[in-house]
């Protein structure tokens, strides 16, 4: 929510390390 008062950079970026994370949390369970 913070995200979208700070601008669309901030939220991309939000946006980006959330998929990352949830990316990397899909794939350390692979592992």
């Amino acid at each position: 929510a913070v995200g979208i008062a700070l601008g669309p950079r901030i939220l991309r970026a939000e946006t980006a390390a959330a998929a990352a994370i949830s990316l990397w949390m899909a794939a350390a369970g692979d592992w």
